[in-house]
């Protein structure tokens, strides 16, 4: 999909057991979660996403400087330019976006017919 403007999180609203509600700066409120992406990774064996199947780790999710969501609780270290770093684990906005679904889509009675 190509964006006129990245999609990024401008704040968390709610954090549910493996469910993160979030307001993005294209205006939405999307909800992102995370159930199907957890039993992948550890089907995957992805190590250093694996501890996010701990709800008391999952739950200290914030969003990071570059508005996507992270775990400051979960270190990753890398090397990159020949630097080795440590930051929080975090996650594509991008790919946030493409798997995470409109408010709207949880309402019991569709927007447009509640009126």
């Amino acid at each position: 999909m190509k964006y006129e403007r990245i999609p990024h999180i401008t704040q968390i609203l709610k954090v549910e057991p493996f469910k993160v509600t979030c307001l993005w700066n294209t205006g939405e409120v999307r909800v992102k979660e995370f159930e199907e992406d957890l039993k992948q990774w550890k089907a995957d064996d992805y190590e250093m996403l694996l501890s996010l199947i701990d709800y008391d780790t999952f739950r200290y999710v914030s969003v990071g400087e570059t508005g996507t969501l992270q775990w400051v609780n979960v270190p990753v270290t890398f090397t990159f330019d020949g630097e080795t770093r440590t930051e929080p684990l975090d996650l594509d906005p991008i790919v946030l976006y493409e798997t995470s679904k409109p408010l709207s889509a949880y309402r019991l009675v569709p927007v447009e017919e509640a009126a």
